[in-house]
């Protein structure tokens, strides 16, 4: 995943499928928008792992949660 300053990023699933969408606040919180569904999405570190996690709004099987790790 790659994350412009402006909050556009494009990814590539586990499938080799590309996603592209923005991120943005709202009420403080992270969320997310693609074509096809938006989101919520958080950052978490444990143990030196730092992980993107994106949960849609109304998840099906083809949009469910996903989560990224920070590669250095």
């Amino acid at each position: 995943m790659v994350v412009e300053e402006d909050g556009t990023y494009k990814a590539s699933t586990m499938r080799g499928t590309l996603t592209q969408g923005t991120f943005y606040l709202r009420d403080g919180k992270l969320r997310y928008q693609l074509t096809r569904t938006t989101g919520r999405a958080s950052l978490s570190e444990d143990q030196g792992k730092t992980v993107l996690t994106m949960m849609p709004v109304d998840p099906t099987a083809d949009t469910g949660r996903t989560e990224y790790e920070r590669v250095k």
